[in-house]
């Protein structure tokens, strides 16, 4: 069995995962960088056998990174099984497109600490996912 997917539709689906799997493995890389530069280890064979303190620049970097683990596999799945509802093109670019802004948006004010905006932010892409699962469930649910 296939699944027809518009061109356009997956062009869209497939920039996001591609923008998003950047973003997240550059949050490993900055982790690192952290870690480096502080001299925080998460384990002392890294740190010549000493164990190194929490660092809150390390920890704040970390935490973010985990925010992405949680909220973006979820989004990837729920996102492609919304192509199949053959959305237009523009709802699909709002959706998946506002969920990209609001992960980067995310990242930036978690790392620099800036409030109202990071709970916004992650609130714009739990919405867009939450979208898309009500879209899902109207195109295939019996109810």
């Amino acid at each position: 069995m296939s699944i027809p997917l518009e061109k356009h539709l997956f062009t869209v689906y497939a920039s996001s995962v591609a923008l998003l799997a950047l973003k997240m493995l550059s949050m490993s890389f900055s982790t690192a960088f952290f870690r480096f530069k502080t001299g925080t280890f998460a384990n002392p064979e890294d740190n010549k056998g000493k164990k190194s303190q929490p660092n809150e620049s390390v920890e704040r970097v970390r935490r973010a990174h985990l925010n992405d683990l949680e909220n973006i596999p979820i989004f990837l799945f729920v996102a492609f099984v919304y192509l199949t509802t053959n959305p237009s093109l523009w709802s699909a670019q709002v959706y998946l497109y506002s969920f990209v802004a609001a992960r980067f948006i995310h990242t930036l004010t978690y790392l620099f600490a800036i409030q109202p905006f990071r709970a916004i932010s992650f609130f714009v892409g739990v919405l867009a996912t939450i979208g898309m699962s009500v879209q899902i469930l109207k195109t295939y649910c019996p109810c």
